[in-house]
């Protein structure tokens, strides 16, 4: 199964299937709604950040290039980072 999770991965990221497809090749009856709105950050990352921010440092937020999850997530509200 870790192959085909990975396979799935690659083609949403390349946009050559949607992300409903993605989560249907899983066997999952999950969203993007549901993984954007069950999301935690890692503990710890808002205060890097802050750190990071204070030392001059502008950090940018890496995301995969998903469709509508990305463009979800990024419009969560509290998200650190910026696009760019």
């Amino acid at each position: 199964m870790r192959e085909e999770i990975r396979a799935a991965y690659r083609s949403v990221t390349l946009g050559r299937m949607t992300t409903d497809e993605f989560w249907a090749a899983l066997g999952l009856t999950a969203r993007d709604e549901h993984y954007c709105r069950e999301h935690e950050l890692t503990a710890g990352t808002r205060e890097a950040l802050d750190e990071l921010a204070g030392d001059g440092f502008e950090p940018a937020r890496y995301e995969a290039v998903l469709g509508e999850l990305g463009a979800r997530a990024g419009r969560r509200p509290g998200r650190p980072g910026r696009r760019g």
